[in-house]
């Protein structure tokens, strides 16, 4: 009987798992040690859409409410996320800080299935991250305030046209009428109707991503079963192939 193939030994396929295991927490260490953990911080804007059968609001891009209930919220979030307004927050934010530096420190998403977008911003001084947050949130707010200012102006002359060309001032369509101009004043002195802060960010007291510990425990199990994937590998690739058994002779065939 042939003799069994020797694989190579245990403490090599060992030393190959602990090699790994050490040089993945080795990696992770470093990564820990060298990434700056920031604190963040969320501005909660709600959002309200009007009825998609309110006429007051007739040739303003106001948010309307749809079939589908998280339409309104990433239609918000696509507002919200505005160039003119990073820039705007810069200036309010001061401390030599341009559009892009605000950029990089914004981010703008829905809040589950809610009707809110947080607007967070990310620091590493904590009372610096609310700061960013909020004052990003009230500069995109005004700017789509005012990008309806004029739709608003141009509804409230529309609107003041077709009351003065009304057959009968007293009539059911001029007390409409009225009513969509008291509306319409009133959106126009203040915000976007469908969008307003209901919360500035509040300072966080804790920092933001996994800490040095998560990361460690997760490198740890990460290493080993890299190790012990690449052990078997080596184990298969250094073991020697079974030799074929040799066939017979025609003598012992014979016998």
């Amino acid at each position: 009987m042939p003799a069994r193939p020797k694989g190579p030994r245990p403490l090599l396929l060992a030393a190959i798992v602990v090699v790994m295991t050490l040089l993945t927490v080795a990696v992770a260490v470093v990564f820990a040690t060298s990434r700056e953990r920031q604190y963040e911080a969320a501005a909660q804007v709600l959002v309200s859409p009007v009825s998609p059968d309110d006429a007051a609001f007739i040739g303003v891009q106001v948010l309307r409410a749809g079939s589908e209930p998280g339409r309104a919220v990433q239609t918000a979030i696509g507002i919200l996320d505005n160039e003119k307004a990073y820039a705007n927050a810069a200036r309010s934010l001061g401390g030599g800080r341009v559009a892009a530096d605000v950029r990089d420190d914004i981010r703008v998403e829905g809040a589950g299935a809610s009707s809110l977008v947080l607007v967070k911003g990310r620091d590493e001084d904590a009372a610096q991250a609310a700061r960013t947050a909020t004052e990003y949130a009230k500069a995109a707010l005004n700017v789509r305030r005012r990008a309806l200012a004029d739709q608003m102006t141009a509804a409230v002359r529309r609107t003041q046209l077709s009351l003065a060309l009304a057959d009968d001032p007293s009539s059911d369509y001029a007390d409409v009428l009225r009513a969509r101009l008291d509306v319409l004043r009133a959106a126009r002195s203040a915000r976007d109707p469908t969008l307003s802060l209901v919360q500035a960010a509040p300072v966080p007291t804790d920092r933001s991503g996994l800490g040095t510990t998560l990361v460690l425990l997760a490198a740890l199990v990460a290493g080993l079963a890299l190790g012990i994937a690449v052990a078997m590998l080596a184990s298969a690739a250094l073991t020697p192939a079974r030799p074929l058994a040799e066939p017979a002779s025609p003598a012992v065939r014979a016998a």
